[in-house]
């Protein structure tokens, strides 16, 4: 495990790695989940159920694992970062009751989506890249 805003070890595909780092960032950007979750981190794990291709991704709270969620890191970037925004986001909006991120102009949370090889939020008044929330 690491610790969201930090290094991932090496052993770390580097597509889950940049998905850490700039879902870690907005994940950080907002009070609320600093609040709430601290102290997150992120897991990565094996299972054989899984096909060979895939990991297991999560997000944690300390020790214990919020969520967690196969996930191939061989797809490109852009949607693997998209994808575990997403699959984080609906964990916290489902069980933690933290609606992130929130659009500006009407507070509702923001969707995940890739466009031209980026990974951004939209919620059609705005769109940001994932990892530039402030």
């Amino acid at each position: 495990m690491w610790r969201v805003g930090g290094a991932a070890p090496n052993s770390v595909p580097s597509t889950l790695a940049v998905a850490g780092r700039l879902i870690g960032h907005d994940l950080l950007a907002d009070a609320d989940v600093r609040a709430s979750l601290a102290p997150i981190g992120w897991w990565i794990g094996a299972d054989d159920l899984l096909p060979e291709t895939h990991v297991l991704f999560g997000l944690a709270r300390g020790n214990d694992r919020l969520v967690g969620f196969g996930i191939d890191p061989r797809r490109p970037p852009s949607a693997v970062v998209a994808e575990v925004a997403g699959r984080v986001q609906d964990h916290l909006l489902g069980y933690e009751f933290l609606h992130w991120p929130k659009c500006a102009v009407d507070g509702r949370p923001m969707k995940p989506v890739t466009t031209a090889e980026t990974a951004v939020w939209t919620c059609g008044h705005e769109t940001i890249a994932i990892g530039s929330l402030t």
